[in-house]
């Protein structure tokens, strides 16, 4: 009996023992050192300058992009391409005539839009289309018509963790402007008419 006894004295002595190695002297896990070590602050937003464009448009896009406004092109009120130097891809900001009534006819009338998968979205503040194409590219368009013109933005990203939330820059700062230095000019003129 004694012996018994003993043998559990000495088991229950060496489970303590080895619960507070466990806990006070082993080493921490690698993985909690490595979560530990891969903790970052968050990162500064990045500088966002404003587009105004003399198609009756504005947006907001990232400092950093490289813009090309296209002056070749002659056929269209906007051909705005944006790329980044350290991220594949590119967002075109496009302003076209069109005789479609509105952005679901537009892209029903575009063979190569109307194979893709249609949505309901806001743009500009207006009832819009968002339509995503797999083939031949990946692309996504946002578009809306307005007085005859179809204004869309067209992204293809191929590192889409940088351009799917600069294209959600673009669409949701996306706004039509009227010419305010012309009103602006107008009530100077009107304030020195009256002083004089």
């Amino acid at each position: 009996m004694k012996k018994v006894w003993i043998g559990t004295l000495v088991g229950m002595i060496l489970v303590a023992a080895a619960i507070i190695y466990y806990w006070k002297l082993a080493p921490k896990p690698p993985q909690v050192l490595d979560g530990l070590a891969s903790v970052s602050p968050t990162p500064t937003p990045e500088e966002l300058l404003q587009w105004k464009d003399q198609a009756g448009f504005s947006f907001t896009y990232p400092k950093s992009l490289k813009s090309d406004i296209h002056e070749e092109d002659q056929e269209n009120y906007a051909h705005i391409e944006l790329t980044h130097p350290e991220h594949p891809g590119t967002i075109i900001i496009w302003a076209k005539d069109t005789t479609m009534a509105d952005a679901a006819a537009w892209i029903k009338n575009d063979k190569t839009l109307a194979v893709g998968t249609t949505f309901d979205t806001t743009f500009a503040d207006m009832d819009a289309q968002k339509v995503l194409i797999t083939a031949p590219k990946k692309k996504v368009i946002t578009a809306v018509v307005d007085d005859a013109i179809v204004f869309f933005v067209e992204g293809e990203f191929e590192d889409s963790d940088y351009w799917i939330q600069t294209y959600d820059t673009i669409i949701s700062t996306f706004a039509f402007t009227t010419d305010a230095s012309t009103t602006a000019q107008a009530d100077v003129v009107d304030e020195e008419e009256i002083l004089e």
